[in-house]
């Protein structure tokens, strides 16, 4: 977001105009889209196994856990300096994956799903505590979609799926977009 990894800087997009920043952050640094792919692939798929092994180290997650709360902190001074009047709110993700192993049926690994769901668990507070630490609004869209989850009857994300006219796997599909608008606006009128 800041303009550190290979993509263009998002808050470049921030001019002294803007009256609403929306920010989701974190994931791509603790890995926790690698790890859901990881859990969502079923386990025959060949050659994918010693990929899984190097996703499951926890002792780095702490440090970058703390590292994305000092970012999403700087991510937020950053905002107000380019435009004072705005109002920043913080959007958690979206639960992905099931609250129970009932996806398993389908042959995924349970261990991986479980480290997933924590690293998604402790994420969300890192959001929650950056957000209160920097005095912005919380959306709490992990709360809202557990019963949505890619699994689910009424998903609100996309479950991992393999060729190319599909949408982006394990990420908001256009209901999850909605709710989380809807969200937004309803936390900016309270």
């Amino acid at each position: 977001m800041l303009g550190r990894g290979k993509q263009p800087s998002q808050i470049d997009g921030v001019t002294s105009d803007t009256r609403l920043v929306t920010l989701t952050g974190g994931g791509n640094d603790v890995g926790y889209v690698p790890l859901l792919f990881a859990a969502s692939v079923p386990l025959w798929v060949p050659g994918f196994g010693a990929q899984r092994t190097l996703l499951t180290d926890p002792h780095p997650l702490d440090d970058r856990l703390d590292a994305v709360r000092a970012t999403l902190g700087e991510i937020v001074t950053e905002a107000h300096r380019r435009a004072p009047d705005a109002t920043v709110v913080f959007v958690n993700y979206l639960t992905v994956l099931p609250p129970d192993s009932s996806m398993f049926r389908e042959g995924r690994n349970r261990e991986l799903a479980e480290l997933a769901r924590s690293v998604a668990a402790r994420l969300a507070k890192a959001t929650r505590t950056a957000a209160a630490d920097n005095n912005c609004i919380l959306v709490d869209a992990a709360a809202l979609s557990l019963d949505h989850h890619a699994w689910s009857t009424d998903p609100w994300t996309t479950r991992l799926a393999f060729g190319t006219r599909r949408p982006a796997p394990l990420h908001p599909n256009a209901a999850g977009m909605r709710a989380v608008a809807d969200a937004v606006l309803a936390a900016l009128s309270t």
